[in-house]
């Protein structure tokens, strides 16, 4: 199972309090990137973004207490193609799981795919650490095998999964499996919370 629908959107008063935070992000283009924080380093805390998040994940017996809360933000000049890559989570120096995640989009085409491959999960021995680069930039990290973003599209193949509209507004992801995006031109910001748990278990509820 690679994701799960939901119609949870912030209201707008925390809509715009999200956006007015990255407002200076926008003057110039840059590639997928990602903020990570606690909602009160992220500005969060003195308003009711974290009241309205955890009371929606009450519902199926979650909370952010994994790994806090990303942001996903990017502001590309072209449709481009993402890094396929696996979710870890980095804590007293092991290497830990991102098995789902719950993505709220907040700026951005809910119209942009989301790739997924069952080829490579975490664990997998052809999950390897290597000296990658992304938009020109070298960065040591675990990944797919290749060089670069095309040569790790070519390696995995045909995608297993293929899901368009698929934050319209929010759904929960599966971030355990290779995966990633196609994203659209102009701003994009995402909401994201990191779980331990599969979309399956996530899904009973």
């Amino acid at each position: 199972m690679f994701y799960r629908k939901t119609d949870f959107e912030f209201s707008k008063q925390s809509k715009d309090l999200i956006v007015s935070l990255f407002a200076d992000r926008w003057k110039e283009s840059f590639p997928h990137d990602v903020e990570y924080g606690s909602l009160k380093a992220l500005g969060f805390d003195t308003n009711t973004i974290y009241e309205e998040l955890n009371l929606f994940l009450l519902g199926y017996n979650l909370n952010c207490s994994y790994a806090g809360i990303s942001i996903f933000l990017s502001n590309l000049r072209e449709k481009t193609k993402t890094n396929p890559h696996i979710d870890i989570l980095h804590k007293n120096k092991e290497r830990l799981p991102i098995r789902s995640r719950f993505n709220i989009m907040i700026l951005g085409n809910p119209e942009d795919p989301m790739f997924w491959w069952n080829k490579m999960k975490f664990g997998d021995p052809d999950h390897i650490e290597n000296t990658f680069t992304y938009f020109g930039k070298p960065y040591r990290s675990f990944g797919i095998p290749g060089n670069t973003v095309e040569e790790r599209w070519n390696y995995l193949r045909e995608p297993t999964e293929i899901k368009n509209n698929l934050l319209t507004p929010s759904s929960f992801v599966n971030t355990i499996n290779a995966h990633a995006l196609e994203l659209s031109p102009g701003p994009r910001l995402i909401v994201s919370v990191p779980f331990d748990k599969n979309i399956e278990d996530i899904a009973c509820y």
